[in-house]
């Protein structure tokens, strides 16, 4: 809940303060004071039988190729989409070959997950689970409208208002401390509940004990 209510008004006054560069390098420390903490307190609270494999045994369970296709899969969709119709012309050559680029990555990127199975980034089998489609499926809808209102917001107060950076994100908290109280509600109440749905006719497990 705190860096999702101090994020846009610390990333403001990085970008009134040096740039908007900034906000991504002040990342950098965090990452590996994360990464190191991790690495050295965090304790799996469930047996792990891979914790005896060799280095090399567990480098083998990664899938790196799926990576090298996604990353630049993604990539492209991204240049493509931003921009087309901006920088370049939706028939323009640069675009018709990201979307290419794209679409071909990707296909052997889905080519890959379906070969490798359970050792693949994205498990067939759990793609196949409804809970997991839906939830998927939910997440997209409200993200793609959150993202929406977070970006057209800042360009709003900044361009139309005239407000600074920080500013902005000072006006933009009761949005993000209203969306960070009610996530933290949901997962406190399916805690209590010990699940997330309920059905008739149908009897849940009970909550694992803690």
């Amino acid at each position: 809940m705190i860096a999702s209510v101090s994020g846009p008004m610390l990333g403001g006054v990085l970008c009134d303060a040096f740039s908007w560069r900034a906000c991504f390098g002040i990342s950098l420390p965090l990452v590996a004071i994360s990464i190191a903490i991790m690495a050295f307190l965090f304790q799996d609270p469930l047996p792990n039988p891979d914790r005896n494999l060799s280095f090399k045994d567990k480098f083998a369970k990664l899938d790196v190729l799926g990576t090298v296709f996604l990353v630049p899969s993604i990539t492209c969709l991204l240049l493509a989409l931003q921009w087309g119709g901006l920088t370049f012309g939706w028939v323009n050559a640069r675009i018709i070959v990201l979307f290419v680029v794209f679409a071909i990555l990707l296909a052997a990127f889905s080519w890959l997950q379906h070969r490798r199975q359970d050792k693949a980034t994205i498990p067939l089998r759990i793609l196949r689970q409804r809970s997991i489609l839906g939830g998927a499926w939910v997440a997209a809808c409200c993200n793609s409208c959150l993202a929406v209102v977070e970006y057209y917001m800042a360009i709003y107060l900044q361009a139309v208002k005239g407000y600074s950076a920080a500013q902005s994100g000072i006006l933009s908290l009761p949005q993000i401390a209203g969306l960070t109280v009610a996530g933290l509600s949901a997962g406190i109440a399916t805690t209590w509940m010990g699940y997330y749905m309920r059905k008739r006719g149908i009897k849940f497990p009970a909550p694992l004990s803690r």
